[in-house]
């Protein structure tokens, strides 16, 4: 409140996946409508990595000055980068479902079911619900006249991206907003359907295969910042752009994918035992985690996929229920095995030196 008051510089940082960039979006259309000095930034797969670094930090403090900084979807393991905030006594904030560990990163407050502190029983809870919630808080508790009730639809369409399961509250929540929602009020959403050329209600499936891999091509082939664009800006054909962009974006990212499946020999892996480690220079960097899923349904098998990144390596671990995948590579990360690494228990990424 504070910050929003005295028109104080205000930082988003998210994440390059669709619960990363509509939490983002979520956040920086709340703080436009509160008439805040808002600037926003998701890292590029390529040139920032995975997560928030000290160097990047650095270099967006200086393009932006802020006063505040607010980490959505990441900032869990970004423990240099939040002391260097610390240290330039910038405010911060967290609001992130990636697993975490003591000691926590300095933040002035750090909003994370996954923190040892009784809330396990929510962990289920992607980002984009828990920005959702905090912000229905907000508005209750500042008695605000203003509603993000028909925000509800990103929370769900971040849920089912981000592989959440649909049970409980999230469960609830996705059978009463798809029961109402009224494509024709919204925009984007309506323009994903005529593209798709889909002529029906909205499903629940809709979200997780057609729609969430559209979103996520940007991160994955070009710029995720362009997901937040589309859902912030006010220009209509703006969006149109964006949407065209990304939709052949993702037509791109399936050729690559049949080319690479095409040529891959799948009897290489079945020898494996345990976990599938995969190390493929041929891989391009952006599909490694749709590479990981495919393996790991295929063989139904934790399943982590390398490539190789300029002169570091990247991987990305898809994983089954009974293997949480994200505490192991938080414990390889604590252990400085790896130069940055998180997730979360079915899904996570990694960046690490050839010599390791």
């Amino acid at each position: 409140k504070k910050y929003i008051v005295n028109k104080s510089s205000i930082l988003v940082i998210g994440d390059y996946d669709v619960d990363g960039c509509l939490s983002t979006s979520l956040m920086v259309n709340f703080l436009k409508k509160n008439k805040s000095k808002v600037n926003y930034y998701i890292p590029d797969r390529f040139k920032d990595g995975y997560g928030v670094s000290e160097k990047l930090i650095k270099k967006l403090i200086t393009l932006y000055n802020p006063q505040f900084v607010i980490f959505l979807d990441c900032g869990s393991n970004s423990y240099q980068a939040l002391k260097f905030v610390k240290s330039k006594n910038i405010a911060s904030l967290i609001i992130d479902h990636h697993n975490t560990q003591k000691p926590y990163p300095i933040s002035d407050v750090f909003i994370n079911p996954k923190k040892k502190i009784g809330y396990e029983k929510f962990d289920y809870f992607c980002t984009v619900f828990l920005t959702y919630l905090f912000l229905d808080l907000y508005i209750k508790k500042n008695k605000l006249n203003l509603s993000i009730k028909d925000q509800q639809i990103y929370v769900i369409l971040g849920t089912v991206a981000d592989v959440m399961p649909i049970r409980g509250i999230n469960r609830f929540l996705a059978i009463k907003v798809l029961k109402n929602f009224d494509i024709n009020k919204n925009f984007v959403f309506e323009n994903f359907f005529k593209i798709l050329n889909i002529k029906r209600k909205i499903e629940i499936d809709d979200l997780g295969y057609l729609i969430a891999p559209i979103i996520n091509s940007a991160g994955r082939l070009d710029n995720a910042n362009q997901i937040v664009e589309l859902f912030t800006t006010n220009s209509n054909r703006h969006k149109i752009n964006i949407l065209s962009k990304i939709y052949n974006l993702n037509k791109k990212r399936k050729l690559i994918e049949h080319i690479f499946f095409k040529n891959f020999n799948f009897n290489s892996l079945i020898n494996q035992k345990g976990i599938l480690f995969i190390h493929n220079v041929n891989i391009p960097e952006g599909i490694i985690g749709i590479v990981a899923s495919r393996f790991k349904e295929y063989f139904n098998k934790p399943c982590i996929v390398f490539t190789n990144s300029n002169e570091i390596i990247k991987g990305s671990a898809r994983s089954t229920p009974d293997f949480n995948i994200g505490e192991y590579i938080q414990k390889a990360f604590n252990d400085k095995i790896l130069i940055s690494g998180g997730g979360h228990n079915l899904a996570a990424g990694v960046s690490l030196l050839k010599s390791k």
